[in-house]
């Protein structure tokens, strides 16, 4: 099956061939069933091609400074972006183990493309997303795991429970409602 991606910025997925039941990577089989998959009513189980991944581009351009939070499907990091070992700037980047399979590809892509549409002051800000190989778990875990990296805005200025914390002094010293309301206008 073929599927050539193209990410960002906007995501280009054809319709597969539905006459094809073969992988065009011999590395894996499945004989899995994804007839459920968005693109395809073919019972075929769709892999990403060796051409949708841009191997090395994360480790060529970008510095990684220390992880800033984790969840159960995807991590994200506090990277330098570098060319020539000249900082253009600070962004988080969000790296989310897709596995091999398509059909979870363009289901976490949907995000991919919910903040590439949304632009607002208090919302961070989409610039890029690439697929690599990697070993996420470390040196320990499986390596050559397919990843889909996000790149966007850090707001460095802390999290918003930091920010209530901080500033719980201006509400509970204070019966008067505008303090309340110029408080949460600051938010």
């Amino acid at each position: 099956v073929s599927f050539p991606i193209s990410i960002s910025p906007s995501i280009a997925i054809p319709p597969s061939n539905s006459n094809s039941n073969s992988n065009t990577n011999s590395s894996t089989s499945s004989s899995s069933s994804f007839s459920s998959s968005p693109l395809s009513s073919s019972s075929s189980y769709q892999r990403l091609l060796s051409s949708s991944f841009n191997d090395g581009y994360y480790s060529l351009f970008f510095r990684e400074i220390f992880r800033l939070g984790r969840g159960s499907f995807a991590s994200v990091y506090l990277c330098t972006h570098e060319l020539e070992s000249i900082p253009i700037g600070t962004y988080a980047v969000k790296k989310i183990v897709v596995g091999d399979s398509l059909p979870y590809l363009i289901n976490v892509l949907r995000e991919v493309k919910l903040l590439e549409r949304i632009h607002h002051p208090n919302i961070i800000s989409y610039k890029h997303s690439w697929l690599e190989h990697t070993q996420p778990a470390g040196v320990f875990g499986p390596s050559n795991v397919p990843t889909l990296f996000i790149l966007m805005e850090y707001a460095d200025q802390g999290s918003l429970y930091q920010y209530i914390y901080e500033n719980t002094s201006i509400i509970n010293n204070s019966n008067n409602k505008n303090d309340h309301l110029a408080f949460a206008m600051d938010l």
